[in-house]
């Protein structure tokens, strides 16, 4: 990976492109691109293509393979509470409704690259999950990283804990996505939204959300257990 100034211009090799990831202090991110020999071929790959090689994506599957640590994941120990937790439910619930396998859990790692199994439409997803804010009248989704997916998948949970129901959920393309990590969705938007041509029926994943027994879900903390 190579930092870079705006001011040196380049394209990505792959997708034709001259953006790439902007860092937090003004820096572009992008990546030599190599052969079979892995010499470099001087072209260049944006932070989006890098990411979503085959190769790439094989060095993460086989990196947490291999890499075996202690989480609070693998022992059971996930309070309900936790932002952690609601993530899991989230996840869980578009991975039953739409019949695809949670990775987090398959692989056995909670920092997965992305969430979901392939999908027949949708590709790999990401899914965020958020509680609505009744002062601000939004949900609000934080660290999305668009080289990792295909679709992420927007759960807008009700303002309640335990949550009652699902009031929103939208299928958002990566190419739909800028640079931007955060997401915000609002209840009554002044004006048309770039989203809101994303959003799906609700339904499927109210009723996967309702007929879900929270309790069984192997790693969450018990309440009796010490």
């Amino acid at each position: 990976m190579e930092l870079v100034s705006g001011e040196d211009i380049r394209k990505c090799y792959v997708c034709g492109g001259s953006e790439t990831y902007i860092d937090s202090e003004g820096r572009e991110h992008w990546s030599c691109h190599r052969d079979e020999k892995g010499k470099w071929t001087g072209n260049w790959l944006c932070n989006t293509c890098r990411m979503n090689t085959d190769k790439k994506k094989k060095y993460y599957k086989d990196r947490y393979n291999e890499i075996k640590y202690i989480t609070d994941c693998r022992n059971a120990r996930i309070n309900i509470k936790s932002e952690k937790c609601k993530g899991c439910i989230g996840a869980q619930i578009c991975a039953i409704t739409l019949g695809v396998g949670d990775l987090n859990i398959q692989m056995d790692n909670f920092t997965y690259y992305v969430d979901l199994s392939e999908h027949t439409k949708y590709g790999y997803c990401e899914v965020k999950t958020a509680t609505f804010n009744p002062r601000d009248g939004r949900w609000y989704f934080n660290k999305i990283h668009k080289e990792n997916f295909d679709y992420i998948l927007l759960v807008c949970m009700d303002q309640y804990w335990p949550w009652k129901n699902i009031l929103r959920i939208y299928a958002i393309p990566s190419d739909m996505i800028m640079t931007s990590t955060t997401i915000t969705i609002y209840d009554n938007p002044s004006r048309k939204t770039w989203y809101e041509e994303s959003e799906m029926d609700e339904k499927p994943f109210n009723d996967t959300y309702h007929n879900m027994d929270i309790n069984k879900c192997p790693v969450l903390r018990k309440i009796n257990k010490r």
